[in-house]
């Protein structure tokens, strides 16, 4: 695991002082090596921190391909390179080093922009190709690995992390104000949006060339989820044997390291069944790792996790997390770049600091419930996919505007109720909605008449939905293209990285993906109140006899206890700290005291309080 930046500029640059600065505030990226390359002309400068996890010696960056003179810089894991490599060198390529990253170079050789099609992995990279005078830029077809740009009339700018991209004084530090409403929405910035205004994210899946002589960026899709097909068959055996012999391989090829892993181990389905894995194909033994919060039962699973690790014989750690304190909510708001409204972090942060003292690699179980409808939204949007079947769309949208109208932010249900006017999409819209329209306009009160908030944020949202596919199936593609990108996995992503460990999630192998959405029917899925039906079963055939394979809870913290305590005066203050030019205080206060009489309002308050520390940490402005 890396961090990447570069720079082209027209004019050239005198130093590489952007580069060495992008590089050291990237260092928790790649604390082992740190080493820039630049071109004769000094117009194309490439940088790259290194987390040595391959090839520990031969894996050096920025790269350079000898007889092409192509040059790489790369962030991830190619998970099938040892395969790559063989199929190339019956090609007549030669190797001088056992990494990844030469696979990737030899493979640009081979098959040119569509080799893509052949990475199995997590990355981010950069290739400058001389001959074709250009940049390849490409993400992973999920979007686990970040890359953000700028470009203008004479330079075009890269990085993993915007506060790299920011040591560049060519970028102002500007609200992106759509994107700002947008946060407030979903607690999430969309790509390939950013909050600051012009700065770009390349979106999972696709690849950019940015042509040096035109001056031009070209983006392209080189993968996207398959389409549902009509299986036939015994379900409840071909479907079970498949996902276990995919999620085998998964497993299998993401141990692979010249350096120690572990396993993030809540003690939940998805972590379990990864554990199960690890341990049938791996012939050393397996750590793993949990939390647990002394005085918070509710909130530990240790007990779970240590069920697993017993029946499995795994090395097992249970790692104690303390009260969090404001100090480290503003560490993890500058490690951001762009604030997130999941409470997650925090203990994703705090268990990734312990586990990357004892290891480099650990896997987890992110993605499993997006692959086979995890979530108990799900369950709600099917029942509303029926209530519009059997209600007149007038009585529910008189439903809908009550609820909005007379029911407090934060009360349990509310963005149900709301969702129930029109059609399905505006369900799948509600769902995770931090702050409605109307909430929204109030926060913003003050930019009235400089901006105006609009339905955007939900329309886009909904902009996945299909006629012609379930509202199951189109509530799960909404999820998978918006918060497990936008959300859960820049969570993984910076909070790990932060402590210099690489996590991997076996789940969102590209084939137990397209498996997932192209084999698997709704009644593999959900069926009433039964969820993951699929995994289920395969946990019934792995899994301890007797397990409860249907808790479901995974990495939370005791906030709403937390904010009841002393802490409650700082964020407070840390919310009052907001822009008053940009928002308004009494709404704020309004949110808060919904909290406090009550309402579940804990994630609005923590979106507010990321948001005011970003911005004043990177002191964006309007």
């Amino acid at each position: 695991m890396c961090g990447i930046s570069g720079k082209f500029s027209r004019r050239g640059f005198a130093n590489t002082d952007f580069l060495n600065a992008a590089n050291s505030v990237m260092h928790h990226r790649g604390p082992d090596e740190g080493a820039i390359w630049t071109s004769r002309d000094m117009r194309v400068g490439l940088a790259h921190r290194r987390l040595s996890i391959i090839d520990l010696v031969g894996g050096r960056q920025p790269m350079v391909e000898q007889t092409s003179g192509l040059v790489l810089v790369f962030n991830g894991e190619i998970y099938n390179y040892t395969s790559l490599q063989s199929d190339l060198k019956k090609k007549g390529h030669t190797f001088l080093t056992n990494s990844d990253t030469e696979v990737i170079l030899k493979a640009y050789m081979e098959w040119g922009d569509r080799f893509l099609e052949k990475l199995t992995g997590m990355f981010a990279f950069c290739i400058y190709d001389k001959k074709r005078n250009l940049l390849f830029l490409a993400r992973d077809r999920v979007g686990e690995k970040p890359i953000y740009f700028y470009e203008d009339d004479n330079n075009f700018i890269f990085a993993s992390e915007l506060k790299a991209l920011l040591q560049d004084k060519a970028i102002s530090r500007k609200f992106n104000l759509p994107m700002l409403e947008y946060y407030l929405t979903y607690g999430a910035v969309r790509g390939p949006e950013c909050l600051i205004s012009g700065v770009k994210k390349i979106l999972p899946g696709h690849a950019l060339i940015y042509d040096i002589e035109k001056n031009q960026v070209r983006l392209f899709k080189y993968w996207d989820l398959p389409n549902q097909q009509n299986s036939k068959g015994d379900f409840d055996t071909d479907l079970v044997n498949e996902l276990e012999n995919l999620l085998e391989a998964s497993v299998s090829g993401q141990l692979l390291s010249d350096v120690p892993v572990g396993i993030l181990l809540s003690g939940g389905l998805d972590s379990s069944l990864i554990t199960a894995m690890a341990t049938r194909v791996s012939d050393q033994p397996i750590n793993t790792f949990t939390v647990s919060f002394p005085g918070a039962e509710g909130f530990d699973e240790s007990h779970f996790a240590q069920q697993i690790s017993s029946y499995f014989g795994t090395r097992h750690q249970v790692l104690e997390v303390e009260q969090f304190t404001m100090p480290q909510l503003e560490i993890l708001a500058e490690q951001f770049d762009e604030p997130i409204g999941d409470q997650a972090i925090i203990p994703t942060y705090l268990i990734s600091k312990v586990i990357g003292e004892q290891a480099k690699v650990a896997l987890s179980g992110d993605g499993g419930d997006e692959l086979f409808a995890g979530y108990s939204h799900y369950s709600w949007i099917k029942k509303q996919a029926l209530l519009r079947q059997r209600t007149p769309p007038i009585f529910r949208k008189i439903l809908a505007d009550i609820s909005r109208k007379y029911l407090p932010v934060g009360f349990r249900g509310r963005n149900h109720l709301v969702g129930v006017d029109g059609e399905i999409g505006n369900s799948i819209s509600a769902v995770n909605m931090f702050f409605d329209k109307n909430i929204r306009k109030n926060l913003l009160s003050p930019l009235e008449g400089k901006f105006e908030c609009t339905d955007e944020p939900e329309i886009f949202k909904k902009s996945t939905y299909q006629d012609q596919n379930s509202s199951l199936r189109n509530a799960m593609v909404s999820d998978f293209k918006s918060t497990l990108v936008d959300t859960y996995l820049v969570k993984v992503d910076r909070s790990s990285m932060l402590a210099s460990l690489e996590v991997r999630c076996p789940w969102l192998d590209h084939k137990i993906i397209e498996f997932a959405f192209s084999k698997v029917p709704d009644s593999m899925r959900l069926s009433g109140n039964k969820k993951k039906i699929l995994p289920k079963l395969l946990a019934q055939k792995l899994l301890p006899p007797g397990f409860d394979i249907s808790r479901k809870q995974g990495f939370n913290m005791p906030m709403q206890e937390w904010f009841k305590s002393g802490l409650k005066t700082e964020m407070e203050k840390t919310l009052m700290d907001l822009d008053d030019t940009i928002f308004c205080k009494s709404t704020i206060r309004e949110v808060v005291s919904s909290q406090e009489k009550g309402n579940n309002n804990m994630q609005r308050i923590f979106s507010l309080i990321m948001l005011s520390l970003w911005s004043r940490h990177y002191n964006v402005t309007l």
